[in-house]
């Protein structure tokens, strides 16, 4: 079972690995959205980036 602290974390690491890929840096705050239904719970986390 996936809680919803471990979904924060891998919506904020997936959102930094991403960041990082497009050798950008973020800019404002992240902006999380987390569902969690039972079986399973997922977020989504967005930032606006610059280059």
């Amino acid at each position: 079972m996936i809680t919803r602290g471990l979904a924060e974390f891998m919506a904020n690491a997936a959102l930094k690995n991403s960041t990082k890929k497009m050798e950008a840096t973020g800019v404002g705050p992240v902006m999380l959205k987390c569902n969690d239904p039972a079986p399973l719970t997922y977020c989504i986390a967005r930032q606006r980036v610059c280059k």
